[in-house]
């Protein structure tokens, strides 16, 4: 008799499914908070921005680099419109196309993106270091859930 592992889609996953919630337990993989409930713990608001939940896009840079990077581009003009001064993330994948990927996007679309993108845990230890009101020295932020 051969061994067959579970398969996900037995427990009504789908295949592709970028945050199985039954898998994670951590949040609401269509409409998660974790993220924004730090942010706003630490004294920053969070900002809701079309396309929140969106992928980054760096999962298939080794598939199509252009398309790897148009996808954080029309992140950056969603966040842009709502006026936020930082970029916080959840994923170290997020992290490099907001950090790194802003640079690549500006010389690909002619764009001049400049946010302050942060590690959930980097804005955390930059907080604890603060002396003053975290409040006082940013103020607004997005939340790149996905």
């Amino acid at each position: 008799m051969q061994y067959r592992p579970q398969c996900p889609s037995d427990q009504g996953h789908v295949f592709g499914e970028t945050r199985p919630q039954r898998l994670l337990m951590v949040d609401d993989a269509g409409a998660p908070t974790k993220l924004d409930e730090l942010v706003r713990a630490l004294g920053i608001e969070p900002v809701d921005y079309m396309d929140k939940t969106m992928c980054c896009g760096g999962s298939i840079r080794t598939v199509s680099h252009d398309v790897s990077y148009a996808i954080p581009r029309e992140k950056m003009k969603s966040i842009a419109m709502v006026d936020s001064h930082a970029i916080v993330v959840f994923c170290p994948t997020c992290y490099l196309s907001f950090k790194v990927g802003q640079e690549v996007v500006n010389r690909m679309f002619g764009t001049e993106y400049d946010f302050d993108v942060f590690y959930r845990t980097e804005l955390l230890a930059q907080v604890m270091e603060t002396p003053a009101n975290v409040s006082e020295t940013s103020t607004r932020a997005t939340v790149a859930e996905n």
